[in-house]
């Protein structure tokens, strides 16, 4: 009898599965190509997040809605770790949103950069760059937005602007202050 309950736990783990691989379909569907933009940034924020779905929430940063972009933007931040993305996926990432036209978006994306992928790294501008370098020569003008955004919040551009969400507080530009002076001692 203990084998007839083992085998019904199986199969209602594999319903429970196949409804949430359903739904993670449907919400990734309405994310991708929803004509309302209110629904696509829901979907963004909603389906479950994966190897798998990683490719479609960013994807969702070349979104046409300004908000729909915003929302993937955010998600990456909250739980992508920069070092398990490619290379080539970080700069997409950076070079996009850094560049939009929408300044609000640019602000996420210095939010990114900074609050999310940088602190994470402890500051270490060394670690950041060595990332987004590489052996081959894909051309992407990411590493010099960066670098304008990093020297931007180091000489206080960023700070006073309230609209401006990448505002570090003074530990946070101490510590990436010391590792930029460690990194030009290397240098020398």
């Amino acid at each position: 009898s203990n084998n007839s309950s083992d085998s019904e736990n199986e199969e209602d783990e594999d319903k429970s599965s196949n409804q949430r691989d359903n739904a993670t379909l449907e919400l990734l569907r309405m994310a991708n190509g929803d004509a309302s933009k209110e629904v696509r940034v829901a979907a963004t924020i909603s389906f479950e997040l994966s190897l798998t779905t990683l490719p479609d929430l960013i994807n969702r940063t070349r979104d046409t809605s300004h908000e729909v972009r915003i929302a993937a933007i955010e998600r990456i931040g909250e739980k992508v770790n920069i070092v398990h993305i490619s290379r080539e996926t970080r700069l997409s990432i950076l070079s996009r949103t850094l560049s939009d036209r929408n300044q609000e978006v640019v602000a996420k994306g210095e939010w990114l950069l900074l609050h999310c992928w940088l602190r994470g790294l402890s500051f270490d501008c060394s670690k950041f760059f060595d990332l987004l370098a590489g052996p081959d020569h894909i051309t992407s003008d990411a590493p010099s937005l960066c670098a304008k955004v990093i020297l931007n919040t180091m000489d206080g551009t960023n700070r006073d602007d309230s609209t401006t969400p990448s505002q570090l507080n003074r530990d946070d530009i101490s510590q990436l202050e010391q590792h930029l002076l460690n990194h030009a001692m290397k240098m020398q």
